[in-house]
């Protein structure tokens, strides 16, 4: 029997998504659910260790809070752009292997600029993309297709759709639940 896929779920206001991880849950997959950075990078160093499951993909969300006393485990000193500098220390980590969801209410260009500078520092470690400046169109397919980095907006999917996103990014990476 396969196992259910580990999703980390990363958001400072997961009670506004119960839905989404009701849904999740009712469609097989186990969640690790964390409001701040610091609770996501203990619980992926936690899973990534550990020798039962690791995370199959991670949800963040890039418009979070930064700590109260401005610095995290990661080691950056957080600001306006604590989503894309906890996605940026995760994809050092897993050396960009794993799929990641930004799930976010900010807008796409919101989101693509900081994601990308904020790759910028990890580029030495899992390659650096040709032409990533080009536009935002074609940061996009960086991400996507270089990164394994998607980006869903709050504001334009309900809770089927969302998982139903999931599913599928799992699927192109071979993953599936017993209930899919």
């Amino acid at each position: 029997m396969s196992r259910k896929p580990v999703v980390l779920f990363i958001d400072d206001e997961l009670i506004t998504l119960s839905k989404h991880i009701e849904l999740l849950k009712e469609r097989s997959f186990e969640l690790v659910e964390v409001g701040d950075s610091d609770s996501a990078i203990r619980q992926f160093k936690e899973y990534e260790s550990s020798s039962f499951a690791a995370i199959d993909i991670v949800v963040i969300d890039m418009g979070m809070e930064p700590p109260k006393d401005g610095f995290g485990e990661s080691g950056f000193m957080y600001h306006e752009e604590t989503g894309a500098h906890l996605l940026a220390s995760l994809r050092t980590w897993d050396r960009g292997t794993r799929p990641v969801v930004i799930f976010s209410q900010l807008n796409e260009a919101d989101i693509v600029n900081p994601t990308m500078r904020a790759f910028e520092s990890t580029m030495q470690v899992i390659g650096k993309p040709k032409n990533w400046k080009k536009n935002r169109s074609s940061s996009m397919s960086i991400l996507q297709n270089q990164f394994k980095t998607w980006i869903v907006l709050k504001a334009e999917v309900g809770p089927v759709d969302f998982v139903d996103k999931i599913e599928s990014i799992l699927s192109i990476k071979g993953i599936h639940s017993p209930l899919w």
